[in-house]
């Protein structure tokens, strides 16, 4: 009896992923997935790429199902958005047992933003209202340092002089628990305008003038997720200021 082989080549946002798996589609075997195997994840720990994929170690599937399966886990390990490029392959080690192979090139993970803005409503206000006043420039840094610590968590710092002194910190923890369902969100931020607008006059705002700091802004948020499946996730958010 013949055996029919088949490869599937994808392209899935600009990238290029190419899912090999042989199948018998005549005699429809039944599959043991003996191992699977991850290469090209430096950062990103294997747990959260084997939270992605269908098939683990011990698992059975028909043949002819295999190719659909692949091709599902790779759009879902796509995206997690850690990584450049990603590739699962089937190996045929004999026996009706197969090795399940995932190559993933890994993202630039850090991504330093900086902060140079007006203080004022528009260019045109700060320019002839206030005499285009380079004091009134707000100006620092934002950081994201994304797949933190090799968990898909995401760090958020933001550092901003000049006119409106602004600091915060967003981290947010997509899997606390075990079976990766359970996720944490926190944040905090901190601000002082150098002075207060508390009225308009000729179409200009006029700032209260003094020598103290007027007001001080405080925030804090918190939120909980719950992954019910890969697609579906409830959350829920608190915040105050």
């Amino acid at each position: 009896m013949l055996a029919f082989l088949f490869a599937l080549t994808i392209s899935f946002g600009g990238d290029s992923t190419r899912v090999d798996a042989p199948v018998d589609t005549v005699s429809d075997r039944i599959l043991l997935v003996d191992r699977v195997l991850i290469v090209g994840n430096k950062v990103t720990k294997n747990r959260i790429i084997l939270r992605e994929l269908s098939l683990k170690s011990g698992d059975t599937i028909r043949s002819a199902r295999l190719p659909g399966v692949l091709q599902w886990d790779k759009n879902k390990l796509y995206n997690l958005r850690l990584f450049n490029t990603v590739t699962v392959q089937a190996l045929d080690i004999g026996n009706n047992h197969i090795d399940l192979l995932v190559e993933v090139t890994e993202r630039w993970y850090i991504f330093p933003t900086p902060i140079f803005e007006l203080s004022d409503r528009n260019i045109n206000e700060w320019w002839n209202n206030y005499n285009h006043d380079f004091g009134r420039i707000n100006y620092g840094v934002r950081i994201y340092k994304n797949n933190f610590r090799g968990r898909n968590e995401s760090l958020r710092l933001t550092a901003q002089f000049g006119f409106v002194k602004k600091f915060d910190l967003q981290y947010r923890i997509p899997n606390l628990d075990r079976k990766q369902k359970m996720g944490l969100t926190f944040g905090v931020d901190y601000g002082e305008p150098h002075n207060l607008a508390y009225r308009t006059l000729d179409h200009k705002l006029v700032f209260l003038q003094s020598r103290q700091t007027v007001r001080h802004s405080f925030g804090t948020n918190i939120g909980y997720s719950y992954r019910k499946s890969f697609f579906e996730t409830h959350t829920l958010s608190f915040g105050y200021r």
